[in-house]
């Protein structure tokens, strides 16, 4: 668990793509009526020079047992079951795991039968000053500043109550 809350290097905006698919996947296809575990944890580097890893866990048991394999899910146009007949374009699962890398991070899904597993594992933000921060960005992200520079944190936090709230609808 994260005693002093889990704070990341990441491109705000992209994260929240990344969190909000896997919450509206878990909306769409989830079973109704079963439980969603969300979990956030600080993995501790063995190597004092690299920084901790921050890792958001979701779980949840699908509507239907998904009989394809965590590989092709994360394929593009590829759905866990061909013949849903809900909305999806099977890009989500894609983008995801292709925004995490942007990031520098790692997007892992596993499934056994009915449960889904989706991982996301980034790097935790430290005590580094900004220019130290800048230089370990990824290069295709673009750093905002001023009033367009978001605090992650706050945002998801903002974010993941809404989403919560329409969910409950």
């Amino acid at each position: 668990q994260c005693e002093d809350g889990c704070k990341v290097m990441a491109d705000g905006q992209l994260l929240w793509r990344v969190i909000e698919n896997l919450l509206g996947n878990i909306s769409k296809y989830a079973l109704e009526g079963s439980r969603v575990y969300i979990n956030m944890s600080k993995i501790h580097s063995v190597n004092p020079s690299r920084r901790s890893k921050i890792l958001l866990e979701v779980k949840n048991i699908s509507a239907e047992q998904l009989n394809i394999s965590a590989d092709e899910l994360t394929e593009r146009f590829k759905r866990g079951d061909e013949s849903r007949n809900t909305e999806g374009s099977g890009l989500g699962l894609a983008i995801a795991k292709d925004l995490v890398h942007l990031m520098n991070g790692v997007f892992q899904v596993t499934i056994d039968g009915d449960l889904f597993k989706a991982c996301v594992l980034l790097e935790e933000a430290g005590p580094a000053g900004a220019e130290e921060q800048r230089e370990s960005a990824p290069k295709a992200e673009v750093k905002k500043e001023g009033k367009e520079k978001r605090n992650f944190q706050e945002n998801s936090a903002r974010k993941l109550g809404e989403l919560a709230d329409k969910l409950k609808k």
